[in-house]
């Protein structure tokens, strides 16, 4: 595989990771009652964020680095997953599931 090949995979791959985290927060936090214990939700957000970190290792090796405009342009959409992501299980964590299950933290 040549190295543009491999570096359009690992961008579509790197959205997908992303795309997997905003997804498991939003239908695995919000749509059920906490869970006492970290269930497997909390894995499979972990896991896409690890995995986006090397992928993310890939994507950057086999950037082509004298045009560094589209580089940017394709990791704009994963970046954005991402913080929306970790924006939204920020607010699941602190202000979702207190205000919701007031004896779960107590």
């Amino acid at each position: 595989m040549h190295a543009q090949q491999l570096n359009r995979l690992a961008a579509v791959m790197i959205t997908a990771l992303a795309a997997v985290a905003l997804l498991d927060v939003v239908v695995l936090g919000y749509f059920r009652a906490p869970l006492k214990d970290e269930g497997a939700g909390a894995f499979i957000f972990q896991f896409s964020f690890v995995a986006m970190a090397l992928v993310g290792v890939l994507f950057l090796a086999t950037a082509d680095w004298t045009h560094p405009i589209p580089i940017v342009r394709r990791l704009a959409i994963p970046a954005v997953l991402s913080l929306l992501a970790l924006g939204a299980l920020f607010y699941l964590e602190n202000y979702f599931y207190p205000s919701h299950f007031p004896t779960f933290y107590q």
